[in-house]
């Protein structure tokens, strides 16, 4: 179980940047996030617009 008081004490330490994909309408989400002491990428598109995870990450 996720310790609610532990992630709200510590959410202002983490860095991580969210933006919203939208092509017409919301097709996903992505965002950097602290990973190993670097920044990882993390893509997330509805089941339909999978295909343009290239697209949007370069």
């Amino acid at each position: 179980m996720i310790n609610l008081l532990n992630l709200k004490e510590n959410i202002g330490k983490i860095q991580f940047w969210v933006m919203a994909f939208v092509i017409n309408q919301f097709i996903g989400w992505g965002g950097l996030q602290p990973e190993n002491g670097n920044a990882g990428l993390e893509i997330v598109l509805n089941p339909d617009y999978l295909g343009l995870g290239k697209i949007i990450y370069t």
